[in-house]
């Protein structure tokens, strides 16, 4: 899961997730409202999941840890 989650990121930042620290704001790293937008639908997409729109506050883009925690909070109920 998270191979796949650093596969997607990666699509919308100027640097390589590897690369980088896990923390590290994605703002800092390219994602900004439009990006945030189609990564939340690549994620939904690949993951066959819906994120509900209580999810949909800034907090949840912040990091990849917290994009992590946010899909397997959906993921394993």
């Amino acid at each position: 899961m998270e191979k796949k989650l650093e596969r997607i990121i990666n699509n919308y930042l100027y640097e390589d997730i590897k690369e980088i620290q896990k923390s590290e704001n994605l703002r800092n790293l390219g994602l900004d409202s439009m990006s945030s937008i189609e990564l939340l639908i690549s994620i939904e997409t690949e993951f066959d999941i819906q994120i509900p729109d209580s999810y949909l506050v800034p907090g949840t883009f912040e990091n990849f840890e917290k994009l992590k925690e946010t899909i397997e909070s959906i993921l394993l109920p």
